[in-house]
């Protein structure tokens, strides 16, 4: 249930998630009950919410969508207990579903399973007991929706629509990407003609399709695109030819939400990714921006009651205006429902937290008492992942959905564009991480689909590739930052000891979404691949599967207690080891949405946990210590590792252990036992220490390494030496 945000949770119960905001929600559909504007039902991607009030107050309208995507919201016409959605599991595997709810949504049954993502439900204004329904084919029902069969000759439908005026004319557009097919019925579906075999050529099969009430040959269609060819389209002949028209949108004229004005035809809404609402009096013509006072630009859904009010949902943020825009008013309520992709908090100021969610960057200044809006500057609006210039905590980065990246040197406030490089709004979307390198922030990276690097703070971009193949993301060793660990779209995970300037194979055969190294154990790792979380203790040269069944999004390795590490999964929340991953169970106690996307310790709290959730926004929780495991960050004892690679050609790594502080020789010699070099001629406090070798101007041969440690004070015997074998190829 929706609660409202709580300054703190300390009084808590230990082990019990509670949330902390920040307030909004993440809604793909919103529905208004006809003739009462304050009962709304908006659909979210963790379940159904009601309000009827006005959106002073919201409640979850039934235990069964609580981690469900609820979307496509029909209210029956005449009976307002009578609501239609589409349900899809977040929690996998993909289930699509059309429900029916007959007690104003707080039970709910399934009526026709879907096989599309692409859904929706019409009722017919003159027979409310035949109503359409898509989801890849076109279906429809007689007896108000208790039962429904297939009407279409044509799969993949991606937008139907039904002429108001006379409910026997729909359309429906079918098909893939470059390749759309619009179909008129003209009786309700038992018969189709092809209209057009190519609509415009979208590269996403995202659109929107209506029918105006002035003639059925008059229609509106809306596309998603980030090509430039998104938009708006009309045609005044049935489909046979469109007319683009964009004339006053913004930089981006993507159309994903389309709504006509019930009470008069001339006046369009038409609202898409990062481009705000539009209103159009001239059926399309030219359009203007009327939701510059919201501080959100995403556009889910828009609403038009007969009465003129209109009701828009956000990325983050459910609005209302009822004189076109020039006022509006929130109706989060005490929404926290929010979809959190990435939750930072502030390395040094605990009371300091930042989200970054589809309704942009959000600020805590007070822990998560309270939150505000910080996307000056920020263009798309939404913020898939969010990272933080721990030398200088004022410099912060997002990446957007749109493929794009931000940078800001105040702390939020103001925010710049630095995507100098980046393929951007025209390529594949998504920015999944960026990273700042500690020892030199002016090195980032990015992770996504597509990854990227940039040597100077953001201001340009190029492609991160290591030997002609993609990274995917490269995660830094916390004990050496010089220690870094990539893995590539493919199978391959690659190690670098000397800050990126050269990298070693360090393993093939693994998929890996996500990595951690453990901060006090260098050597050991943790990585999702393909569902199941891996562990290696030998710094990526092998593996063994420790958990399984899992999407894990990301890692954390207690900053205090290595025994303990986190998984956030997208589909069994948080799950939690004690024992450094060889038992886990799940760590879930008072947090019902399960799908998460980022678990972190609060700054200087290593017990007190931030999750960000798909759906309800942030959740903390005090987590019960439990005992430091001894020599956490020590060797048990002196150890020299076989180098790798081995064979190697131009340089190789060679890891050692020291369990208390000693002076430490490791020397190359060839076969003929001379010295060849010098690695290391120190003394060396306990740790697990990396030497590189570069081969230089070597013969190709067999050669051999010898790590001496010299003995105590008052000791003649020599504490530990040891020789290994290796051979450099050319």
């Amino acid at each position: 249930m929706p609660q409202a945000p709580r300054a703190s949770n300390n009084d808590a119960a230990p082990d019990v998630w509670a949330p902390i905001g920040p307030n909004g929600i993440t809604a793909n559909a919103l529905a208004a009950v006809p003739n009462n504007a304050d009962m709304i039902f908006a659909g979210g991607l963790a379940g159904l919410y009601k309000t009827v009030d006005g959106g002073i107050s919201w409640t979850l309208a039934s235990e069964q969508t609580v981690n469900q995507f609820v979307d496509y919201i029909t209210v029956h016409p005449t009976n307002h207990n009578v609501l239609f959605a589409w349900f899809r599991s977040n929690l996998g595997p993909l289930s699509i579903n059309l429900m029916r709810s007959t007690d104003e949504g707080k039970t709910w049954d399934a009526v026709l399973h879907g096989n599309r993502t692409t859904v929706d439900v019409q009722i017919d204004p003159l027979n409310p007991n035949r109503m359409f329904a898509f989801s890849d084919s076109v279906y429809r029902s007689s007896d108000g929706g208790l039962s429904w069969r297939s009407v279409s000759i044509f799969n993949n439908t991606q937008a139907f629509a039904i002429y108001r005026q006379n409910p026997e004319i729909v359309y429906a557009a079918a098909g893939s990407t470059f390749s759309l097919t619009l179909y008129k019925s003209t009786d309700a579906g038992q018969t189709w003609a092809v209209r057009n075999f190519r609509l415009p050529a979208f590269t996403r099969p995202e659109i929107v399709l209506e029918v105006s009430s002035l003639d059925d040959d008059i229609l509106f269609l809306g596309s998603s695109s980030f090509d430039g060819t998104g938009g708006f389209y009309r045609s005044i002949d049935g489909g046979i030819n469109w007319l683009r028209l964009t004339t006053g949108f913004g930089r981006s004229a993507s159309v994903s939400a389309l709504a006509i004005d019930p009470m008069n035809p001339n006046v369009l809404y038409a609202g898409g990714f990062a481009n705000g609402v539009y209103l159009s009096t001239d059926t399309g013509d030219s359009w203007r921006l009327i939701s510059s006072a919201v501080p959100d630009h995403y556009v889910h859904d828009i609403d038009v009651r007969p009465d003129g009010v209109v009701d828009v949902a956000f990325g983050g943020n459910l609005y209302r205006t009822s004189n076109q825009g020039t006022s509006w008013r929130s109706l989060n309520g005490n929404l926290q429902n929010l979809d959190v992709f990435d939750v930072v908090p502030h390395p040094s100021d605990p009371l300091t937290i930042y989200a970054g969610s589809l309704g942009g960057v959000y600020r805590s200044r007070d822990g998560g008492a309270s939150w505000q809006t910080v996307n000056d500057g920020i263009l798309d609006n939404d913020a898939f992942a969010l990272a933080i210039d721990a030398s200088n905590p004022l410099v912060l980065y997002a990446g957007t959905f749109g493929g794009l990246i931000y940078k800001t040197t105040t702390g939020g406030d103001i925010w710049v564009e630095k995507s100098t490089g980046l393929l951007g709004l025209g390529g594949v979307v998504g920015i999944s991480k960026i990273s700042v390198h500690p020892k030199n922030p002016s090195w980032l990276w990015t992770g996504s689909f597509r990854s990227y690097q940039s040597t100077n703070g953001g201001e340009t971009w190029s492609p991160f590739n290591i030997a002609g193949r993609r990274v995917n993301d490269a995660v830094y060793d916390p004990l050496r930052p010089d220690t870094l660990f990539a893995f590539t779209t493919i199978d391959t995970l690659f190690r670098s000891i000397d800050g990126g300037a050269t990298w070693n194979t360090r393993r093939t055969g693994l998929r890996i979404s996500t990595l951690a190294v453990d901060p006090h154990r260098p050597n050991v790792l943790y990585a999702d691949s393909s569902g199941r979380i891996i562990k290696s203790v030998t710094g990526g040269l092998t593996w063994q599967r420790v958990d399984e069944g899992l999407s894990t999004r990301e890692l954390l390795v207690n900053p205090e207690n290595s025994d303990l590490v986190y998984a956030a999964t997208f589909n069994r929340g948080v799950r939690r080891s004690t024992d450094g991953a060889n038992t886990w169970s799940d760590y879930n106690n008072g947090l019902p949405h399960l799908s998460t996307f980022s678990v972190k310790t609060a700054t200087g709290q290593p017990h007190t946990l931030l999750v960000a959730t798909f759906g309800g926004s942030i959740y903390r929780v005090e987590e019960t210590p439990t005992a430091v495991a001894e020599s956490l960050a020590e060797p048990s004892g002196f150890a020299l590792a076989q180098n790798y690679p081995n064979p190697f050609n131009a340089a190789t790594g060679i890891e050692y252990s020291v369990p208390r502080t000693s002076q430490v020789t490791l020397k190359i010699y060839n076969v003929a036992g001379a010295e060849v070099a010098v690695l290391v001629d120190e003394r060396k406090e306990a740790g697990v220490y990396e030497a590189k070798f570069e081969a230089g101007n070597l013969a190709s041969g067999v050669y051999f390494y010898r790590l001496q440690v010299a003995p105590p004070r008052g000791s003649a015997k020599t504490e530990f030496a040891q020789i290994k074998k290796f051979v450099l190829v050319r």
